[in-house]
């Protein structure tokens, strides 16, 4: 009921050493039950929903711009590297009511508390080369990792269809810092990266090739305090900011697009007794986007406040419950949401588990919808999960029904595209 049920959980090795994945945590996830492979994308897409369902969270606050900008029917790579976190946990369904404006499914890393040791770390790639490096001083830590990634050497041996007149090349970096106190531990996280492409691509409604050159720049940062104090309480609180800019032309139409975005967050949590402990907090998310089509201008300010609360119920040591409440005011929407979330576990031998689990999610429409207008709803799906485990000798045996509910995903344009839900 805690949600190690309905999640899975990577180790870095793990995502490294998964088939066919250059060294991308998107890529290994890909591989989990509940995900769909579209290979043009190269995004998380999560049970018949889109890869904007799917939010991103590192230490617990989101990442707004999770993804690199890359061109038509070339996969795209997400911003981490796996070596930093010490796991990577990920939900398919019927999760936290800490987490809200996520439609489908949450990424959660965690970045690494307490570095064991001092290490570097080298890695080569058919696209590209990385390498990182951990030190500890006493009570403080620095982890650092870059990374260089050129298509050019990979096309000259396996050449594709694509026209490129500059390959896809990018580089980046990231890097932790911590410090520990006698009842705490805070971080801060940052990381950057830049990229550019120069392509000619064919457009069914064009005779001859479009032209599509690109630069683009990402930045995100966070700072997290989690600790203890007083009588077993327990508090975490977090601030991050993200940075987009996306420039160039195509064909003949300069574009350029800037996003700001901002998340704040705060829980604090108490065990009231040996069988129950309760949470609550509060966020607050802001979004500022911006773009020019050849000075065509467009953009919107969005901000979203939430208060949210969850307590655990222990029945007995084989009955758990998990209830969640959370509400939330979109001001740009000019509406409001109450949110309930239930699951429920129950243990009917030693290696076998029966677990249910019920909530309702929303989120703001795609900001492709809302730089045109406000006059939106948020979407909205309703997850209904039944699981049965078997575990045995470390073998597992899963069986797990989901069953998801949409509405006002499309309420305005019959003409936008509408998936297939599962």
């Amino acid at each position: 009921a805690g949600g190690n049920t309905k999640a899975s959980v990577l180790k870095p090795l793990d995502i490294l050493t998964t088939a066919g994945n250059p060294g991308d945590i998107v890529s290994a996830l890909q591989t989990l039950p509940g995900t769909q492979v579209v290979g043009e994308s190269g995004k998380l897409f999560v049970r018949g929903g889109e890869a904007n369902e799917t939010q991103t969270f590192i230490d617990g606050i989101r990442v707004a711009q999770p993804y690199i900008q890359t061109t038509n029917n070339v996969p795209t790579r997400s911003t981490f590297s796996p070596l930093l976190f010490k796991g990577t946990s990920f939900s398919t369904g019927g999760y936290s009511a800490e987490y809200g404006e996520a439609l489908s499914s949450i990424l959660v890393m965690n970045t690494i508390d307490v570095p064991d040791l001092e290490k570097t770390d080298v890695g080569l790639m058919s696209v590209g080369l990385s390498a990182g490096n951990i030190q500890k001083w006493d009570k403080n830590s620095l982890s650092f990792n870059a990374n260089y990634i050129n298509l050019a050497p990979y096309q000259a041996l396996l050449p594709d269809n694509i026209n490129w007149i500059t390959p896809y090349e990018s580089i980046g970096g990231e890097s932790v810092y911590r410090h520990s106190f006698e009842r705490g531990l805070f971080k801060v996280y940052a990381s950057f990266s830049a990229a550019k492409f120069d392509v000619e691509q064919e457009d069914i409604n064009f005779t001859d090739p479009l032209r599509n050159n690109n630069s683009n720049t990402n930045f995100y940062s966070n700072t997290s305090y989690k600790g203890s104090f007083g009588d077993n309480w327990k508090v975490f609180a977090g601030l991050s900011y993200g940075y987009s800019l996306n420039k160039g032309f195509y064909n003949i139409i300069n574009y350029n697009a800037v996003e700001n975005a901002f998340h704040s967050k705060l829980t604090l949590t108490k065990p009231i007794s040996t069988t129950v402990k309760t949470s609550f907090g509060m966020d607050y998310f802001y979004t500022k986007f911006d773009q020019d089509f050849s000075q065509f201008n467009t953009g919107y300010n969005s901000n979203i406040a939430a208060v949210f609360s969850e307590t655990d119920v222990f029945f007995s040591k084989d009955l758990v419950a998990k209830i969640g409440l959370r509400y939330s005011k979109n001001y740009m929407l000019n509406e409001t949401s109450i949110s309930p979330r239930l699951a429920l576990a129950y243990k009917i031998a030693k290696n076998k588990q029966f677990s249910m689990a019920y909530g309702n999610f929303d989120q703001t429409p795609k900001k492709e919808y809302l730089v045109f207008t406000d006059q939106l709803q948020a979407e909205k799906a309703q997850h209904y999960i039944l699981n049965y485990e078997y575990a045995k000798d470390k073998q597992f045996f899963k069986v797990e029904m989901y069953y998801k509910n949409y509405d006002n995903l499309v309420k305005y344009n019959t003409e936008m595209p509408i998936f297939n839900s599962n």
